[in-house]
């Protein structure tokens, strides 16, 4: 480790994670920067660090994952929110993970982002990254979409429903699986295609290989049409325009210290968690 960003989500409870994390990093001579989740300027300079020690919950993690990741940078999570699906550490075990990774007991596990493009009149008009999902849908109230998909430029499927979901298999524990969408474990390389309250009894998900090119086209002659990528950044778009959608070059490059640490987290945080 050598110089470290820290981002930390100020609307959660930080003020037992941020000095434990600080304390350890002066004590052992690494230097490090702070960003606040509410500052209108970001600090940190993702292409002047190594790690990126991110306080918060998923949502903090996602952002901060899409950030760092044309960087190669390596993202520590630690669990200020609620669930935590997403963060390799808890506040009561801070100390022995941070110890743990400065002494090279850890891996690096590597997770798709996707590469998401507005296209009108063969211009890009809008360009961003998604760690989780994207999501195309209408504005407001939830009415019906009608929804052409290309895959590879090949017509594959049209949905009629409230949306459509292309999820990563970061994105499949998402709002992907509440729509219905398979698990997918992380070092599976594929996408789900996952329509949000179809309205035919035979639209299902669809799991397709991760180096497909998706392209999204809609029929509706509406100004409502709207693309949201992980439940973070949103842009409006028309019915002559398409969404593509392909993998990003480089991958989020996530610290973990158990191998086998996939199914526990999943019973704990997204079975067990939600039991009465």
């Amino acid at each position: 480790m050598k110089k470290t960003g820290i981002i930390v989500n100020s609307k959660k409870d930080f003020d037992g994670a941020l000095p434990s994390v600080t304390r350890f990093l002066d004590t052992h001579g690494i230097a490090y920067t702070v960003e606040y989740s509410d500052e209108e300027s970001q600090c940190i300079a993702c292409d002047d660090i190594d790690t990126l020690i991110v306080l918060g919950g998923d949502g903090t993690i996602l952002s901060a994952a899409r950030k760092s990741a044309p960087y190669d940078v390596n993202i520590f999570g630690i669990n200020t929110g609620r669930l935590g699906f997403l963060t390799v550490s808890e506040i009561s075990d801070l100390e022995n993970h941070l110890t743990r990774y400065i002494n090279g007991d850890y891996y690096i596990e590597q997770r798709w982002l996707l590469d998401v493009k507005v296209i009108q009149n063969d211009e890009v008009i809008f360009s961003q990254l998604a760690q989780n999902d994207a999501f195309v849908s209408r504005k407001g109230i939830a009415r019906i979409m009608h929804i052409g998909v290309f895959i590879d430029d090949v017509p594959a499927v049209r949905f009629n429903a409230d949306g459509l979901l292309v999820a990563t298999p970061t994105g499949s524990t998402g709002y992907s699986l509440s729509a219905g969408g398979p698990i997918i474990t992380p070092e599976v390389d594929a996408l789900v295609l996952a329509p949000v309250c179809a309205h035919s009894l035979n639209s299902r998900s669809m799991v397709i290989p991760v180096g497909s090119k998706v392209t999204i086209k809609s029929d509706d002659d509406t100004d409502d049409l709207v693309l949201t990528l992980d439940g973070q950044i949103q842009t409006g778009f028309t019915e002559d325009s398409e969404i593509n959608i392909t993998v990003y070059d480089h991958k989020s490059k996530f610290i973990r210290f158990d191998r086998d640490y996939f199914y526990p987290r999943l019973k704990e945080k997204l079975i067990d968690w939600s039991m009465p």
